[in-house]
């Protein structure tokens, strides 16, 4: 048996590694993007209300800041005008930017308070800007349930200290799933 790394990407496109908890777009005041800070009750025993809130609410004004509209993005618009949109070509807009600010902070997250928790945060942008989705783990003991295969933590049974250390440690046959 030889180890197969397997990335957070990996984990992301495997539907039978977890249990997907989605986090609904709110509309509540337009179409403003922001998401429901209701704790979803899928999570009571993962993480803490308080930290799952403050997340959520420091996305939702990430998002505000992208969309606030401000001398820069009037300056942004009449240069792309003026130049046929190909300002773009050379530099980022005040959104890319605050989304790249985003994505930052949500891979801070997950190594901080996601992943030791068993959860993985996904971005926004991955989804259309239509949900946040959380993939919590399914573990029992030292096995990882994946559906019609089984992987195994290393047999000193140490535990990884996070989501990506475990994902790193399976050990699969010949063809891995």
């Amino acid at each position: 048996l030889s180890p197969q790394v397997h990335n957070l990407q990996e984990l992301r496109r495997s539907a039978s590694l977890a249990t997907k908890v989605f986090i609904q777009r709110d509309y509540s005041d337009g179409t403003i993007c922001q998401f429901q800070t209701k704790f979803p009750p899928e999570l009571d025993s993962r993480i803490e209300r308080q930290l799952f809130e403050e997340t959520v609410k420091t996305l939702n004004g990430f998002y505000a800041e992208a969309e606030k509209i401000g001398g820069s993005s009037y300056l942004e618009g009449c240069l792309a005008c003026a130049t046929a949109y190909f300002i773009f070509l050379c530099m980022e807009t005040h959104y890319e930017k605050v989304l790249k600010k985003i994505s930052r902070y949500i891979q801070e997250q997950n190594e901080k308070i996601f992943e030791p928790r068993g959860l993985l945060l996904t971005d926004p942008v991955e989804r259309g800007m239509r949900v946040v989705s959380l993939l919590a783990l399914l573990c029992q003991g030292t096995e990882l349930l994946t559906g019609g295969s089984l992987g195994r933590l290393p047999e000193n049974g140490s535990y990884p200290r996070s989501l990506a250390g475990i994902c790193t440690s399976l050990v699969f046959g010949p063809n891995p799933p």
